[in-house]
């Protein structure tokens, strides 16, 4: 089995470079994965650095299967079993709502939205008031509660956006 660090690390440093070094890093990182039991405590981390390449490959080429891929990635990163206690579930949890987000801009459909509201509450919750991190997760949250206010006309949404805003700023 191939080491994940040596995966993640490939992203890290040909993630600036664009085509050939992201490529590279999506193509071990699918081999890793393939070669990493379902229940091997790396199996998470090992997914959402999958999900993490192709992220970047996206963002790179703007194509529609990379984001797709990736987000099934970062999905199967969260529901891998006996994941490693070094693993962070919240940024995962936070990387995934940036991509169903940016696919619902994308796409308006409007599940996509709901999703990334869901898993940013997730991660407020799950992160403790004195790590700077919940602020960037609450203006997140409220960004994507406003978006959804405005095209429903939902005025919870709207409060609870305003909530997390007083909330960040404070």
């Amino acid at each position: 089995m191939s080491s994940w660090w040596g995966q993640e690390q490939l992203v890290v440093d040909h993630g600036q470079d664009g085509g050939e070094g992201v490529d590279e890093a999506v193509t071990r990182c699918r081999r890793a994965l393939r070669d990493t039991p379902v229940a091997h405590p790396r199996r998470a981390p090992g997914a959402e650095a999958l999900g993490n390449a192709l992220a970047r490959r996206f963002h790179l080429g703007d194509n529609a299967a990379d984001l797709n891929d990736a987000i099934t990635a970062y999905r199967d990163a969260l529901k891998a079993p006996n994941a490693d206690q070094d693993w962070d579930r919240t940024a995962c949890q936070v990387a995934l709502a940036d991509l169903v987000g940016r696919r619902y801009a994308r796409t308006g459909r409007r599940a996509d939205l709901d999703e990334a509201i869901i898993r940013y509450r997730t991660a407020v919750r799950r992160t403790p008031r004195t790590r700077p991190a919940r602020r960037t997760y609450l203006i997140r949250l409220a960004e994507a509660l406003t978006v959804r206010g405005r095209l429903t006309g939902s005025t919870l949404d709207l409060a609870e956006a305003a909530d997390a805003t007083a909330e960040a700023a404070a």
